[in-house]
């Protein structure tokens, strides 16, 4: 069967790129500021020493504090936007599997054996010669693979199951 949509494949393949490229950014900054706000408390301890004044092990700890603290804002909000494309670019695929599988389902339960030729735009070109010979949906015989009553494996020309010799028939 064809494929279908190729604007709306691209446009989901972009979105989920963006999503990756917008976490990975996330990443990247947070690890700047944290860096950053590191080297700003170690900075901090080392001008309070120069002036005689000893901050300990505060002003290191406060850095790296401050690194967690201020990391946490683009943490929530990259993440989210990160998270919101991909599941956008998700959606997108999902909306287009759901119509192919529909589209595939219609065929095989009307007893087509084979997918329609279509046209340029996607849409089926009905057989020439017997436009009327799909049958509907509630005229069409049910395709069963399973026994209903144990679940074994049965093949459309059982008339019985095999196994629990359920009636198939009826």
């Amino acid at each position: 069967m064809e494929k279908r949509y190729s604007a709306l494949r691209t446009v989901a393949s972009v979105m989920k790129g963006l999503g990756i490229l917008v976490g990975i950014i996330t990443g990247i900054l947070v690890i700047i500021i944290c860096l950053a706000s590191v080297a700003g408390g170690a900075a901090f301890d080392s001008l309070s020493r120069e002036f005689g004044q000893s901050s300990g092990v505060l002003g290191s700890l406060s850095g790296a504090l401050m690194g967690v603290v201020g990391s946490l804002i683009p943490i929530i909000l990259g993440g989210s936007l990160a998270l919101m494309l991909y599941a956008i670019g998700e959606a997108v695929n999902v909306q287009i599997d759901i119509e192919e599988n529909t589209r595939s389902m219609t065929f095989l339960l009307r007893g087509s054996t084979s997918f329609p030729a279509t046209a340029a735009d996607g849409v089926p070109i009905p057989p020439s010669d017997a436009p009327g010979e799909l049958t509907s949906f509630a005229e069409s015989k049910p395709i069963r693979q399973f026994c209903p009553n144990c679940g074994t494996k049965i093949s459309e020309t059982d008339e019985v199951c095999p196994n629990c010799e359920f009636d198939l028939i009826a």
